[in-house]
């Protein structure tokens, strides 16, 4: 089990898992404490709460956003192709200076 999420963790799509990493990494440097993909009829809305509040950060097209959360998803050990049922999950971005300890929430 473990060899098999760590195979599909270094499967992410690159494209997918580095547009990923960018919207962590901007939401950090935000101060946000949340993050927010949302995938919506005409794409994928990024909200990050900061201070309490939502705010609205962006928008991908669909191709793109869905290719960032599956990414996501892979990164943390859940299964993108079960959208039926809540997933739980966690990452690290590791960087130069330290890491970012992420979790991470899917709901139907």
């Amino acid at each position: 089990m473990k060899a098999r999420l760590a195979e599909e963790r270094a499967n992410a799509a690159p494209e997918g898992r580095d547009q990923f990493r960018s919207l962590i990494l901007a939401a950090v440097a935000d101060g946000a404490t949340d993050l927010h993909l949302e995938p919506m009829d005409s794409g994928v809305r990024i909200r990050r709460r900061v201070d309490g509040a939502l705010y609205e950060a962006e928008a991908l097209a669909e191709d793109l956003g869905q290719a960032v959360i599956a990414a996501g998803m892979r990164m943390a050990g859940l299964d993108p192709d079960q959208r039926s049922k809540s997933q739980d999950g966690r990452l690290v971005i590791e960087l130069e200076d330290g890491r970012i300890d992420c979790r991470m929430s899917s709901v139907p």
